[in-house]
């Protein structure tokens, strides 16, 4: 299952003399990321993306995530923007059973905004 997740903190705001805790404000404090799961294919893309990162690399990017209803029609449509694989996992090594293989990257991102 992928998941986009978009998480918020709320700090306490000190007033000084109040003794009723304050008040509290929210912010963001983590960075939106998207869990990236597809299909082991001969492309090398997303792992070269990975690893010029890991050798000091950074190539931000900028993309859509577009969400299918079952006709194949565009349902949901979202962008991210600054965004560089955090983490990459390769498929199970499992040659018993018949479970496709799949590799995962965690896209971090400076923000996801819904469009549609």
């Amino acid at each position: 299952m992928q998941r986009l997740r978009l998480r918020g903190r709320s700090d306490r705001i000190s007033r000084g003399w109040r003794t009723d805790g304050g008040a509290k404000t929210t912010r963001q404090s983590q960075v939106p990321k998207y869990y990236a799961q597809v299909g082991v294919s001969a492309s090398r893309e997303l792992y070269d993306w990975h690893r010029a990162v890991l050798q000091g690399q950074i190539q931000r990017k900028t993309g859509v995530i577009i969400l299918l209803d079952d006709s194949g029609a565009q349902a949901v449509r979202w962008i991210f923007t600054n965004a560089w694989p955090s983490k990459w996992e390769g498929p199970d090594l499992c040659a018993k059973g018949n479970d496709v293989a799949i590799e995962t990257l965690v896209i971090t991102c400076e923000s996801i905004e819904l469009v549609s």
